[in-house]
């Protein structure tokens, strides 16, 4: 089975003429400036699917510049780094794994992915009737992946949250276009780093400054 997010159609948009569909990763970042907004019902989606688009285009574009603000279109050579390394961003197969990691040793059900279902330790007021019995397809889990780093609580000793720890409120200008939106947030920092996808990092140092890319991509 193969799976790579880079053409499958797993998220949705919201087109500017009132279309609705759902994209890859190439073609929403290649129509960003035909694309409204990110078109999901869960607003946690929204804003993780967004903060990904922008960690894209740090790790393809860099910092920007004059120039790159003031196209109109996403440029295809912007995306010639996705396409070097397609192997990053399939979801199944036995190679590398978008967002998963192969050592992990604890067996959990995939409605860890969907925040709406309930889940916990306390079965009194946690309903767990459906663990290891529901099923997601794979554009769910891609969204859900994307969402735990964001929104993951801490729980036992060994359970922690993502890089921001308590759950944080997330605030972000929004354009007329997703691509208007994506440079509204796209502002020069003094070391973009590498992203998840690449080196994936599952403990931060306090006392460290972490690097853009680490932190808008960082597990939890």
């Amino acid at each position: 089975m193969s799976y790579n997010l880079l053409d499958e159609r797993w998220i949705p948009v919201l087109f500017v003429d009132g279309r609705l569909d759902r994209l890859g990763i190439r073609r929403v970042l290649h129509d960003a400036h035909r694309i409204r907004d990110i078109a999901t019902s869960n607003p946690m989606d929204r804003i993780a699917v967004i903060r990904f688009l922008l960690a894209l285009l740090y790790w393809c574009r860099g910092n920007p510049t004059e120039e790159a603000i003031s196209e109109k279109t996403v440029p295809p050579s912007w995306l010639e780094r996705l396409e070097l390394n397609r192997a990053f961003f399939n979801l199944l197969g036995g190679g590398e794994r978008f967002y998963q990691d192969s050592t992990a040793k604890r067996r959990r059900a995939i409605n860890d992915l969907i925040q709406e279902l309930p889940t916990g330790n306390n079965f009194w007021h946690f309903r767990h009737m459906t663990d290891f019995a529901d099923r997601l397809c794979p554009a769910c889990c891609s969204l859900g992946l994307l969402r735990l780093p964001m929104f993951s609580v801490s729980g036992l000793p060994d359970l922690k949250a993502g890089i921001n720890g308590t759950p944080p409120v997330y605030v972000m200008p929004v354009g007329k276009t997703l691509l208007s939106t994506l440079v509204a947030n796209w502002a020069p920092v003094p070391e973009i780093g590498v992203p998840a996808w690449v080196q994936p990092v599952f403990a931060a140092n306090d006392h460290i400054v972490v690097p853009l890319l680490t932190g808008l991509t960082a597990l939890s």
